[in-house]
């Protein structure tokens, strides 16, 4: 995805072309655009997060792509048999509003465990990262804690290995205006 022009880029592997695709579900949300990060207000005016996750299918080959703007507390979804065909004009009732994960739930990154039908999401304001099962109704209810993280752990990245284990990566920022303590490299945050 690219998250400077709301558009979800599309890929054929087999032929080497690619396409982009675009709605208004893929814009931010400048309502909710606003974060306070270290104490300082940010405003993070961003579309589609550069992760949507796929949730496959076993059935006729359709998926369901899920993403979210950058800025926005919702999540939304289209099946990728709309993205097949370069040439589709696509309806703004093709992409679908899943749910809202709860105030304050911007996040850039998520990742989807297909066979359990559960999505990993990363909560930047909480230093979270959440879950979710894709079988349930999206909303704050039904999205769990299974990582809480200190100030500024922030979650830089997820990803699921063959294993099943889910991997994620501490993304610190140097802003040394917010503290006087040196960042330990080689410290090992979690596994």
């Amino acid at each position: 995805s690219n998250l400077y022009d709301n558009t979800l880029i599309v890929c054929d592997f087999k032929t080497g072309h690619f396409w982009t695709v675009t709605d208004q579900t893929m814009a931010p949300v400048h309502a909710e655009s606003q974060v306070t990060v270290n104490g300082y207000y940010n405003k993070l005016p961003w579309g589609i997060s550069a992760t949507p996750s796929i949730k496959r299918s076993l059935t006729n080959g359709v998926s369901r792509i899920y993403y979210a703007p950058v800025a926005s507390f919702g999540l939304y979804t289209v099946p990728t048999d709309l993205l097949w065909n370069p040439a589709t004009i696509y309806n703004h009732s093709d992409f679908d509003l899943v749910g809202y994960r709860g105030c304050y739930s911007q996040s850039f990154f998520q990742n989807i465990h297909s066979p359990a039908n559960v999505m990993f999401i990363q909560q930047m304001l909480a230093n979270e990262i959440r879950c979710w099962n894709v079988d349930h109704h999206l909303n704050s209810d039904n999205v769990g804690v299974i990582f809480q993280g200190e100030n500024d752990a922030r979650v830089s990245d997820m990803t699921i290995d063959t294993d099943e284990f889910l991997w994620f990566f501490s993304g610190q920022f140097f802003n040394t205006y917010a503290s006087d303590n040196p960042i330990t490299i080689h410290k090992i945050n979690t596994r």
